[in-house]
């Protein structure tokens, strides 16, 4: 990134304009070994991270645990949050992606739901309430299920109600 925005390609052949780039990495703060994670951070940072994107957040009490370190390298952080519209789904992403972590008690409640996917909004609002405070933004990643996105901000209470609701 440093070089193409220096106006030179990867062979450092010039190039003809510099594209500008928010160049962003990822971070996990469910990471088994925080300390290492944060020390990555700091690296990414150092090779020209000028913010941070998170894994899916599910545990409100663990990434403030994390922030409370992170915020030191003073660069924005969004926290990452999947919608989950099950118990199977959920135990499937947990079980595919590396270093996410689903607590029993919301897999209990996505199991227990008569509707999995009002549940999942729920879960969703109650989430970005915890966090909101904690962070610079959220990464909603809906998959497939864009139409609920003002269901969860409504209910997060970050967007008003829409009248005649």
């Amino acid at each position: 990134m440093a070089s193409l925005q220096a106006g030179k390609d990867l062979a450092q052949q010039p190039l003809s304009g510099a594209p500008a780039f928010c160049v962003g990495a990822v971070a996990n703060p469910g990471a088994a070994d925080v300390e290492r994670e944060l020390r990555r951070m700091e690296d990414k940072i150092a090779a020209g991270a000028r913010f941070f994107q998170t894994q899916a957040v599910y545990d409100s009490e663990q990434f403030a645990r994390f922030m409370a370190q992170a915020q030191s390298f003073g660069v924005p952080v969004l926290a990452g949050s999947i919608l989950l519209r099950s118990a199977a789904m959920a135990r499937r992403l947990q079980a595919t992606l590396p270093g996410l972590a689903i607590p029993e008690p919301l897999l209990r409640e996505l199991e227990g739901a008569a509707d999995p996917g009002q549940k999942g909004v729920e879960i969703a609002a109650r989430l970005l309430r915890e966090i909101r405070e904690l962070c610079q933004g959220v990464h909603l990643m809906t998959i497939g299920q864009e139409h609920r996105i003002p269901q969860i901000l409504h209910a997060a209470g970050l967007l008003p109600q829409a009248p005649g609701r």
